[in-house]
């Protein structure tokens, strides 16, 4: 199938054309980023905007993209702290932060989507399978950075994410390079392995995390991604509860199957039951005593919470609750204590 994307029209003599040279781009990204994070964010996303609008070479359009991307993951740490902590609706010095985070991750998806059209368009790969697939791995990986700046400042997703995510993945799968390692001293890095915690993540209903609790989602799908299963082949229980249905061709992220609902055009099917059995197992050990993961704390509190982290993890990956009764319209009075913790 051909790979058709969202990418803006380029052109081939600019009014104000942008400084396309990699040495010079580097020496100005190097400046740029000691100022302040989201002004330097801010530069640098205007930059590369007017950069993914004009017309070069694939090679030199592929070195800048590297130089960017190498400079956006120095810079997202620090935008992050800019706006996690902040309280919502954000503003200010915050809200700058968060959207030129958000805004910096679209044109680095759009540089490699360029990329990656282009590449797709072509009838002989004179890069061969391994720069394709390294582009593939690339355009998740935009995405994933596109949606982690979307959950953490409570932003929607920006239009077409979803949608070019899917059509990316399933030309993968298509050309079956969906399971080819991205680098060769990296096998377990695989354009499926980020799509998959995109999927997982999606799925986890990321908005109603507490805060904190995102980066700890990430590091568990980074390491336990893989026991969830990607299929096309229709499972013989398509109303279970550990499967989810991934609409290829529509702009929104997996819902579980057995809450209903009809989806025109191809689907994949996302199987989680592999994943719902290692989470109980674990859930299981870790009320038993076992030692917690590195990163997540020692003391009483901090094991109680992540055991509730992976509950509900478990909630919404496999067994999530099914309203049993229709609404009914209630005047009745609701009380509700929290502690100071979940405040």
């Amino acid at each position: 199938m051909p790979l058709t994307l969202a990418l803006p029209p380029l052109e081939s003599r600019p009014a104000h054309p942008p400084e396309i040279r990699p040495a010079k781009v580097a020496l100005w990204l190097d400046e740029t980023v000691r100022r302040e994070p989201a002004e330097a964010a801010r530069l640098i996303g205007d930059a590369l905007a007017a950069t993914n609008r004009v017309t070069m070479s694939d090679s030199r359009r592929l070195e800048l993209a590297e130089l960017f991307w190498t400079t956006a993951a120095n810079l997202w740490p620090a935008l992050e702290k800019s706006f996690t902590k902040a309280s919502h609706p954000l503003t200010g010095e915050a809200l700058e932060a968060a959207k030129s985070a958000l805004s910096l991750s679209h044109e680095l998806s759009v540089a490699y989507k360029h990329l990656l059209a282009h590449e797709a368009d072509k009838r002989i790969h004179l890069g061969g399978p391994r720069l394709m697939v390294a582009l593939i791995h690339r355009c998740l990986q935009c995405t994933a950075r596109i949606l982690v700046n979307s959950y953490l400042s409570y932003s929607p997703v920006p239009p077409r994410t979803w949608l070019d995510a899917h059509l990316i993945y399933a030309y993968a799968r298509e050309r079956n390079a969906h399971q080819s390692p991205a680098a060769s001293d990296q096998p377990e890095m695989t354009p499926e392995r980020s799509y998959l915690q995109s999927l997982l993540l999606a799925l986890a209903n990321p908005y109603g995390f507490r805060p904190g609790q995102l980066s700890t989602v990430i590091r568990y799908l980074q390491e336990y991604c893989h026991w969830a299963k990607l299929t096309d082949v229709a499972p013989v229980h398509r109303m279970a509860k550990a499967v989810a249905i991934v609409p290829v061709g529509h702009d929104f992220p997996p819902f579980s199957a057995n809450k209903g609902g009809s989806i025109e055009g191809s689907k994949i099917f996302l199987l989680t039951f592999d994943l719902a059995f290692q989470l109980q197992e674990q859930i299981r050990a870790l009320e038993a005593g076992a030692d917690l993961p590195a990163g997540v704390g020692r003391d009483r509190s901090a094991r109680h919470q992540y055991i509730m982290l992976l509950k509900r993890l478990l909630r919404q990956w496999a067994i999530p609750p099914a309203r049993q009764f229709n609404r009914l319209p209630s005047r009745a009075r609701v009380v509700m204590c929290a502690g100071l913790p979940g405040v």
